[in-house]
């Protein structure tokens, strides 16, 4: 089956078409990078025009081509200096494999989507 992850990507109104637009452009023939964002098991837009988009169980590596291209527009953000406008959360299999990318506002104040990662341990008492 492969190693599998949980994603969280979250884009601040204004470069929201600015995704869009690069999608378009460079998505392959085959349209992976369309076909992944409908595969989001969550999309949520936020009164402002934030987006969230949330998959779970996807194969989230740079071989796969329609990661790849989310990748190179997150670098581009990088470059452009417009970390603040977005936030992207990938939780692997394993209890260290975290990966974190742009900063969307702080987490408990200035983030509409109050998203953080928790890992956690759930019991019943049996009665």
């Amino acid at each position: 089956m492969g190693y599998t992850s949980d994603v969280a990507f979250i884009l601040k109104f204004e470069i929201t078409e600015q995704f869009h637009d690069y999608i378009q452009r460079y998505d392959n023939d085959d349209k992976s990078v369309a076909e992944l964002m409908n595969e989001c098991k969550q999309t949520v837009k936020s009164d402002s025009g934030d987006i969230l988009y949330y998959w779970e169980f996807i194969k989230c590596s740079s071989g796969n081509a329609a990661v790849f291209v989310i990748e190179r527009f997150i670098d581009q953000l990088d470059i452009e200096d417009k970390s603040d406008k977005y936030l992207f959360i990938r939780m692997g299999e394993e209890w260290d494999d975290i990966e974190e990318r742009g900063y969307f506002g702080d987490r408990y104040g200035n983030n509409v989507f109050l998203i953080e990662v928790v890992r956690e341990i759930i019991f019943w008492q049996k009665s």
